[in-house]
Formats: structure tokens, sequence, C-alpha cells
């Protein structure tokens, strides 16, 4: 039988009792101190998050709540190896970042770089490495871990009395004369209540019951998830053997096919830089600006497909056809030639922004692209290499992610597409004020040291909003920086707690009328 156990183990009960010797009413059982310990843990991370979630995902109560889901891993010996203790500390610095910044693009992307090593903590806590991992033996991991965490919830037992048969027959007692008195003296409270204004007065104090009930039933609900990740944790998972059997002639015309549509792709590229291909392109009702800048989205999801379906192949392939030189071959050359892709969804993005300025959806595109061109490198020398030894590919690609991301947090993305916008407007182009206002604080401190915009033209889209509201402008009936402040929008409660809000409020107070 697996072995759940959440810590230390308790004592085994002897003649006495589990603890000592018997009282008055017969042996009792007290819950292992470990189990204790776990189970208050939970309630109070469970507390925080949900204090947390209600003013957002980035404030410092969900960071808080999320550093003691790390503590909870790494204290009672549940993480056993220590690649599991790096991947579960590393998780703080995401987490941390929650604080920092108020972006809820970046919130999200932090949430689930710290899951996704969170969750990799606990699927590599005694066996295995996720140096060695797949998507397969992830999802089979997963869902055995998810199945020993459900079962360690049990350790909620170990904190409540273990009754005797004495016991629970003096408990059945009780409940039986309560179904009897409960309904006769609701009736009579009733009765006195509507007869006497004091006693009613006492029977209703002035607590709001609807939120404090929400507030446990959240907390209860969020506290399990500790249990869980726990649990999962404490018990040893391991991967099953390979199971693909497609042979060298299947997996080299999958490859194959793939090769002849990359190619053919660019193949049309090298046609477009032709008067053929001007022609072509015009007569598709484009011109050629609107082709040059058309496009990028469709190109980041081909690439994404791209890379599953090199997943698929691997995962379907037996091992002596990975081993064989053509196969090898052709798994190199699909991700080479998918590099193209890449290449050419960011040409058309960088024409893009050129045109229309840049956004944060059109700024995470480009993250994506430039992650999925490092995962299309990396995916490249791993099939051309020997199919001997680990397979890090799902590692390096995670690692990337990581990478990414801390280094969007460090570079305050936001606020780099609000003076990228600025910058480019006090070129010529026009600035879209409507798009600067709805984005997050962490924008704000950078829009407010633009200074100045009576020498930007504003789109006519944020001109015409701007025309109809009551904020500040500028001088000589511009908008100025002050309408994409949104002054008196300073956050309260838990979105409070949160680096970004606090110096944009802070802006706000110097910069906004009073």
């Amino acid at each position: 039988m697996t072995d759940i156990s959440l810590g230390p183990r308790a004592p085994a009960a002897g003649p006495a009792g589990p603890t000592g010797p018997a009282g008055p009413g017969g042996p009792t059982h007290v819950a292992a101190p470990a189990a204790r310990r776990l189970v208050c843990l939970a309630l109070v991370t469970g507390l925080m998050l949900e204090v947390g979630l209600r003013g957002g995902v980035a404030n410092a109560a969900v960071a808080a709540g999320l550093v003691m889901v790390v503590v909870a891993l790494l204290t009672g010996g549940r993480l056993r190896r220590g690649e599991a203790r790096l991947l579960a500390g590393a998780a703080v610095a995401p987490v941390g970042f929650l604080a920092v910044r108020a972006s809820p693009w970046l919130a999200w992307s932090n949430l689930g770089v710290a899951a996704a090593l969170i969750g990799a903590a606990v699927l590599y806590s005694r066996s295995g490495s996720v140096l060695d991992a797949t998507p397969g033996r992830m999802v089979q991991r997963g869902l055995a871990g998810l199945e020993r965490g459900v079962a360690g919830l049990a350790v909620v037992r170990a904190v409540g009395p273990r009754l005797t048969a004495h016991e629970r027959h003096r408990l059945a007692g009780l409940a039986r004369a309560r179904v009897v008195t409960v309904p006769v003296l609701g009736a009579l409270v009733l009765l006195l209540a509507s007869a006497d204004a004091v006693f009613a007065s006492l029977l209703t104090p002035d607590v709001a019951l609807g939120p404090v009930t929400g507030h446990a039933l959240l907390t209860l609900m969020l506290a399990p998830l500790v249990l869980v990740l726990a649990a999962a944790a404490s018990t040893p998972l391991s991967d099953h053997p390979r199971s693909g059997g497609y042979g060298v002639v299947e997996v080299a015309t999958m490859l194959a096919l793939a090769v002849a549509v990359l190619g053919l792709f660019v193949v049309s590229q090298l046609v477009a830089l032709t008067d053929a291909g001007r022609r072509l392109v015009e007569s598709a009702g484009l011109t050629p600006a609107e082709y040059a800048r058309s496009g990028f989205f469709q190109l980041c999801w081909a690439t994404g497909l791209l890379l599953a379906f090199l997943a698929l192949v691997r995962a379907l392939a037996g091992p002596e056809a990975l081993a064989h030189p053509l196969v090898r071959g052709l798994g190199a050359a699909v991700p080479a030639l998918a590099l193209g892709l890449v290449v050419v969804s960011l040409r058309r993005l960088a024409l893009y922004d050129h045109a229309f300025g840049l956004t944060m959806l059109r700024l995470w595109v480009v993250g994506a692209a430039v992650w999925m061109g490092l995962v299309l490198v990396m995916t490249a020398g791993r099939n051309l290499a020997p199919a001997t030894g680990p397979s890090w590919l799902v590692a390096g690609a995670g690692v990337a992610a990581v990478v990414l991301v801390l280094a969007a947090d460090v570079a305050d993305a936001e606020a780099f597409v609000a003076r990228h916008n600025i910058e480019r407007a006090r070129t010529g182009a026009e600035l879209d004020l409507r798009y600067l206002a709805g984005l997050s604080d962490d924008a704000v401190p950078a829009i407010a040291a633009a200074g100045p915009l009576d020498d930007v033209a504003v789109t006519p889209a944020a001109q015409d909003r701007d025309d109809q509201r009551d904020g500040p402008v500028g001088s000589a009936g511009q908008p100025g920086p002050l309408d994409a402040l949104r002054c008196g929008d300073d956050e309260r409660g838990a979105a409070a707690l949160n680096l970004a809000a606090a110096r944009a409020a802070e802006v706000r107070r110097d910069r906004c009328p009073a």
C-alpha cells in the first residue's frame, strides 16, 4: 500500500492508548504534531490567499500565501531531492514580483511560472529528474500525484479526537435531544421576538454574516490545496517506459511532409521579394505595406503547432526510429526551417509597431515568438544528437520561459510600452491616450515622467474620448499626461498591497489636482 504520511509517524497505540494511559472516558487520540502544524499552516495559507485574491492576483497578500505554500513543501522533509528543493525555492522569485508589479500580464505570467516550478518540485520530490522529463511523463506523474494528494486529505482526521464507542453513544444521544428541542425552542424564540422589541434586538447583533461566511467558505476551499500538494510531494512517483511503436518509415514520412510545407513557405518568402511576388500581393487585395505587417499572430500559432507536432512525433516514434540517421536529420531540419516562421513574424510585428505602436498583447507575442525560437533551436540540437541520454528539452524550455518572464518583470513591461509609444509619438506618430489610460499602475510613473505632451498628435479615437471627459488637459486644449494617470483611481484594500500601486498613488498625489 502506498505511504501517504505527511510527517513523522505518531507512536504506535499500545494497550494503554495511543499517547498515554486511558482517561476516565477511555483512550483518546492526540493528533501528531506534524499533522497539526500542516493543517494550521494550510488554514493560514488559505486565509492569506482568500484575502489577497479579493483584491486581484498582484498584491503582497497573495505573494505571502504562495510563499507559505513553498514553506509547507520545504519543511517536514517532503522534498527529499535537492533538485526539488531548488525548484520550490526558485518559485519565490516570480511570486515576489506579484507584490512589485501591478500589470495583469505580468501577474498571470508570474503565477503560471510559479505554479509550474512548484508543480515540478512536487512531481520530482523523491524520484526521477526534471532534466529527463517529457510531456507524457509529466502528465502521468501529475495524475498519480493528484490521486495520492487527494487521498492525503485524510490527514485532517488526525487533528480531531478519536472517539471511543462510549463517546460516540453520548454524542448520538445529544443529537437526538437537539432534534426534539431545536424546533420547539425555535418557535418559542420567534414568538417572544415578535412580542418584545428588546428581546428581538438581542437576537440580531450588528454583524454582517454574509461576508464573514463568504470569507470562511473560500478559505476552506483554498486550504486543501496545501494539503494536496504536501501529500503528493510525500509519495514517490515513477515514470512508465516508452510505448511509441512507429518505425523509421512512418516517422520519416511525417517529418518529410513537414519539411516540404516549411520549404514551400521559405520559397514563398523569396518570391515575395520579387516583382512577381508584388503582383501576387496586389492580386490578393493588399498593398505591399499591408502584406508586410500582417499575419504575425498566425505565424506564431503556426510555430506553436509545429512544436506540438514535433513532440507528438517523438512520442509516437520507437527508440530504433529515433536513432536512425535519416530521422535525426529530418528531426533537426523541421525546427531549423520553422525558425523562418519566427523571423518573419518578428519582422512583421516590427513593421506593425512602426505603423500603429506597441501594446502589451504585441509585446507578449514577441516574447512568445522569442521563446518558441529558443525551443526550436534546442529541439534541433536534441533531435540531431543521439537518442541516448536524458531528455532535457522540457527542462530547457521551462528555463527559457522563467528567464523571459523574470526579464519582463525586471524591465517593467508596461512602463516600457508607455515610454516606447510616447517616444514614438514625439517622432511624428499618433499617440493613443485611451490605451495609455488602460495600462496598470506600472505605467503611471513612466507616463508622469514623460512631461507635457503638447507637441504630440493624439489618435482620433482618443481625441474624441478626451473631448467628452472633464479630466485635466495640457496647454492649448491638447491632452496632457494627466489624462492617462487616472486621477482618483488609487487602489483600495488588498489591491493596494503592491509596490507599483503605492508608487502610482504617490505620483497622483503630486500631479493630480486636489
